[in-house]
């Protein structure tokens, strides 16, 4: 099992530069990869992409990198904007005008008024980077990916936690089922009692109507599906295949059936449990968000 959520980092001093390079891992209902380079990379960013679902199927993946000159060899001139600088000096003339200054336009001025110099730098990109920008992204990304294996084990411990807790809630609603009936069976004898019709209806009319309403009360068939949905969960959780869908799948249903106990039951005491479990598959639902 994988958590989405993760973090690796790789970096590489060569003789000119340095390269850094993070992947930062976050939730997704797809697999959308965000990449974070400087103008160098940006012929390589489609062959970057390819590599990366090689490590992740789902998730938002972040890719940041920092390319660091260090010595003046990469630099191959620096161009001025000549335009800019002459309109700038204009302006600067006009405001000394407008306010009536004596003062003198001093170059400092002009420089920091706006960026007239740009340096140049040497953007074809190397066999020898490109190759390394790539070895860095797959060590970034594996240690990635191990960060979220560490996490999803740590998760598969609190989904099973949860189960067992779910399951013993399930339990304790089972037991109370016969109670449930007993007690619908009691309050329809009430009824009908209160009404004073016990003299008017016969004891098979009774039980027609008392097997109506223990019918659409009954929750057996639903106590089945919840036991059977909550062992499939669990082999999915130890199995290889384990996924967020499959997962995200299979606490919809869990939901769905103790919701429908809950509008059938007549019973206080098994909708305290209805409550306990519900909570209990609320937090299911969002531990699931966080699953590959």
């Amino acid at each position: 099992m994988k958590s989405m959520t993760g973090y690796g980092s790789a970096k590489k001093e060569l003789k000119n530069f340095q390269i850094e390079l993070n992947i930062k891992s976050v939730n997704g209902r797809f697999l959308e990869l965000r990449f974070h380079m400087p103008k160098e990379y940006v012929p390589i960013e489609s062959e970057l992409r390819r590599i990366l679902p090689e490590f992740f199927a789902r998730g938002t993946i972040d890719v940041f990198c920092n390319r660091k000159i260090k010595t003046s060899n990469e630099i191959s001139g620096v161009e001025i904007n000549f335009g800019l600088a002459d309109k700038i000096h204009s302006e600067l003339q006009a405001l000394n005008k407008r306010l009536r200054l004596k003062s003198e336009i001093h170059l400092n001025h002009i420089i920091s008024s706006a960026p007239i110099l740009r340096v140049k730098e040497e953007v074809e990109l190397s066999k020898s980077e490109r190759s390394e920008v790539i070895s860095l992204l797959k060590a970034s990304a594996k240690l990635c990916l191990a960060e979220r294996l560490r996490e999803g084990h740590s998760l598969k411990k609190e989904f099973l936690s949860l189960l067992g807790k779910l399951s013993d809630e399930v339990g304790s609603i089972k037991n109370l089922k016969e109670i449930h009936n007993l007690e619908v069976s009691q309050r329809l004898k009430d009824k009908i009692k209160s009404k004073g019709l016990v003299d008017n209806i016969d004891d098979t009319k009774f039980q027609q109507e008392l097997f109506f309403w223990t019918e659409k009360t009954d929750i057996a068939e639903e106590i089945q599906r919840l036991e059977e949905h909550i062992r499939n969960y669990k082999n999915l959780l130890l199995s290889k295949n384990s996924n967020g869908k499959k997962i995200d799948f299979y606490t919809q249903e869990l939901l769905r059936e103790i919701n429908t106990i809950g509008s059938k039951s007549q019973s206080s005491k098994i909708t305290q449990h209805v409550v306990e479990a519900k909570s209990l598959i609320e937090k299911l639902k969002e531990q699931a968000q966080n699953i590959e």
